[in-house]
């Protein structure tokens, strides 16, 4: 698979936008609003170009994505994001062990 970096082609505004996006969702998980939060990382999940498992970034999102899911208990969902994340995202297994 081959990895895109963000910085050097994924268009900058449209980065500082998912890290924002990101930044966002993870203050709204400290308060215990976790809906509000997987909005917004699949909002900013949504401004990657396809195909998505190709940018570093997207490993992020996903994983944020999966663990939301399970601090609200839903497993299903937990494990169907977290596991793509194993199988299709660079650097899968390594954002999830740490």
């Amino acid at each position: 698979m081959d990895t895109k970096n963000e910085s050097e082609e994924l268009d900058p505004i449209t980065f500082a936008h998912i890290c924002s996006l990101l930044d966002s969702g993870d203050e709204h998980i400290e308060k215990g609003e976790y809906e509000l939060a997987i909005d917004l990382f699949e909002r900013a999940l949504s401004l990657l170009p396809e195909p998505i498992y190709e940018w570093q970034i997207s490993t992020n999102l996903l994983t944020a994505i999966g663990e939301t899911y399970l601090f609200k208990r839903d497993y299903e969902n937990a494990r169907r994001y977290l596991s793509d994340v194993q199988k299709q995202c660079p650097n899968g297994w390594g954002n999830l062990a740490t």
